[in-house]
């Protein structure tokens, strides 16, 4: 049923409101949705495409590790008492032999500590039994912390090695198995 409008005339048209709209967009939703199940893969190839991911996903995984042992296998290799003992000795030549490099630092564990974050950092012994070399990890690898114990030993995989009063101190680090 129109109405007249009574300015000009003419016959006025009804509005079509939201639910109207929204019953069009469920329809089309709906018949996608018919088109796909009958165009769709079947079932044969659904698994065919799951066998062909997780193919993809166990390269992807023996790629990564395969790149992880390479660079563990470029990595400085040294105890933490010899860190110790080469930066008490002289910082500036410690510094210049592991400083930028990707060390891999291994320690018998005289304790873990907070720092101020409430970040745990890792105390490996050195010949000092006043100074161990610290080692911070990764954010990633940080709630490992909570399962070393003292006297255990330990090997990290550092990205930057500075000092402190000539206290090693390992960031960026990753326990290695």
């Amino acid at each position: 049923m129109t109405s007249d409008n009574i300015f000009d005339g003419q016959p006025t048209k009804k509005k079509k409101g939201c639910l109207f709209w929204i019953l069009i967009a469920l329809g089309i939703i709906t018949i996608l949705g018919v088109i796909g199940t009958i165009f769709g893969p079947t079932d044969e190839e659904k698994a065919q495409i799951a066998v062909e991911r997780e193919a993809e996903q166990a390269a992807e995984a023996e790629r990564q590790e395969q790149e992880a042992q390479e660079r563990r296998d470029s990595a400085v290799k040294v105890t933490a008492a010899q860190l110790a003992a080469a930066y008490e000795n002289n910082e500036a030549a410690a510094q210049q032999k592991f400083g930028g490099k990707l060390v891999e630092v291994t320690g018998v564990i005289d304790g873990v500590e907070l720092d101020i974050s409430d970040d745990p950092v890792v105390k490996l012994a050195t010949s000092n039994q006043f100074l161990s070399a610290s080692v911070y990890l990764t954010e990633e690898t940080q709630g490992q912390a909570a399962s070393y114990s003292k006297g255990e030993q330990r090997t990290f995989l550092c990205e930057d090695v500075s000092e402190v009063i000539s206290i090693p101190q390992l960031k960026e680090c990753v326990p290695v198995e």
